[in-house]
């Protein structure tokens, strides 16, 4: 997952809004929502996301708070180049952490000489 980092003005950045640093954080309901297979790139060929009517997910990317995350390869515990799934996906959501698959597990224990020790 990749953090967003935080701006040099006096502004905090969440996503794509810009927080004054002088504004109180209130307390407010918070929704993670996990639409799987719903990937983000921003060219329309190929892409039934793009092409598709999307009325209320238009809304609120444009009104609400929102940041995007790698999912895929070593950010959720895979080879670098792997693609994810709904799986890996949500044991690295869940626990908070990037937690190493056992494709990469085995392979590790390979390249240490630990697989053949087992």
């Amino acid at each position: 997952m990749t953090a967003v980092p935080i701006a040099r003005s006096q502004d905090a950045v969440f996503g794509s809004h810009r927080l004054p640093m002088n504004r109180q954080l209130q307390e407010a309901p918070v929704v993670l929502a996990i639409l799987d297979g719903w990937g983000h790139c921003e060219s329309t060929t190929d892409n039934a996301v793009r092409m598709a009517a999307t009325p209320n997910m238009n809304a609120l990317w444009q009104t609400c708070p929102h940041t995007l995350i790698q999912a895929s390869g070593s950010a959720v515990g895979l080879p670098d180049g792997q693609m994810g799934n709904s799986e890996v996906g949500h044991i690295t959501i869940g626990s908070g952490r990037v937690v190493r698959q056992e494709l990469v597990r085995i392979g590790h224990a390979i390249r240490d000489g630990s697989f053949q020790r087992n």
